[in-house]
């Protein structure tokens, strides 16, 4: 609750310094004439389409292809390499916690170990029929009364 409190204020303090330090700017920004403002779009444009000209070209060559596709490709395998690993520490994981846990039921009391309770659950069930269990419930139920 008190990290609740301590996030929201935080946040709030944040959107103020934001706004007033915008609202400081705003009068410079209105200053600026259209001309100046539709000059320097025009340069940052003309800029990045050189560079990605520059890339096309460079891509189109052919020569470098290969470089490129290599980079790619190792790249990809790294990726599979680590999610492939991060998937092993996770069934790692999930068998030690299996084999070594404890099961806790409803109380708060242990009842079984990790292993005993997996091998409880791979032994056949008996099944339950619908009769067999109304009688109980409602005899506990009146018990209550």
């Amino acid at each position: 609750m008190v990290v609740d409190i301590i996030l929201a204020v935080s946040f709030l303090a944040g959107a103020f310094v934001f706004w007033y330090r915008l609202s400081l700017k705003i009068p410079e920004l209105i200053a600026i004439p259209d001309q100046v403002i539709t000059e320097r779009l025009e340069e940052d444009s003309a800029g990045m389409r050189l560079f990605l000209l520059r890339i096309k070209s460079y891509y189109r060559e052919g020569k470098h292809k290969q470089v490129f596709w290599s980079f790619l490709g190792k790249t990809f395998y790294r990726m599979h390499l680590l999610l492939m690993r991060m998937d092993n520490g996770t069934v790692a994981l999930l068998k030690k916690i299996r084999t070594h846990g404890e099961i806790v039921n409803g109380n708060g009391n242990t009842t079984l170990s990790g292993k005993e309770y997996w091998q409880k659950l791979q032994e056949p069930q008996e099944k339950i029929s619908p009769s067999s269990s109304k009688p109980r419930i409602i005899e506990e139920v009146r018990k209550k009364e």
